[in-house]
């Protein structure tokens, strides 16, 4: 539609941008309604970004000077103040794999040691590691990027005959 806006928006810790049509009178509260409804996040865990600059939600998109037609990139993130709820991860080796419950607060060391009891397998014995990045014991799993849903890889080390 001629007088829609289309606005792309990049999930937090998500690598592709989906498209989004608003009208430019639209507030950013309604975007964000909008997209909440499809991530199930409150609005009031999310926070959107335009060139750095956090939108708000009782502005219009307009109001940002994006007009009818016009293509525009926003970033979508949560907000620290759910940072303390637990989700689940997808542990995965070579060998074995389910999901585990964490918060973004806990650090790497107590994801290793939650993999330790449910596998058996000796924390030293193993790395773990998250987008390709091997994780160190004392940053915590936001730090990371970690999310609900992130896989996070265990190479455990063979054993030498």
């Amino acid at each position: 539609m001629a007088n829609q806006v289309t606005v792309g928006i990049e999930f937090e810790n998500d690598e592709t941008k989906h498209d989004f049509s608003f009208l430019p009178s639209d507030t950013i509260l309604q975007v964000k309604q909008r997209v909440g409804s499809i991530l199930r996040w409150e609005v009031e865990e999310q926070s959107l970004f335009y060139d750095d600059l956090e939108l708000k939600n009782d502005r219009s998109l307009e109001s940002y000077n994006f007009k009818e037609g016009g293509h525009f990139h926003l970033k979508l993130l949560r907000t620290n103040t759910y940072r303390d709820l637990k989700f689940y991860v997808l542990v995965k080796s070579d060998y074995k794999e389910n999901f585990m419950g964490v918060k973004a607060t806990d650090t790497v060391a107590d994801l290793k040691n939650k993999i330790e009891r449910n596998w058996g397998i000796f924390s030293s014995r193993f790395v773990i590691s998250h987008n390709n990045e091997i994780m160190k014991n004392d940053l915590t799993l936001s730090q990371y990027n970690v999310c609900a849903n992130s896989v996070i890889k265990v190479d455990i080390e063979k054993e030498l005959r």
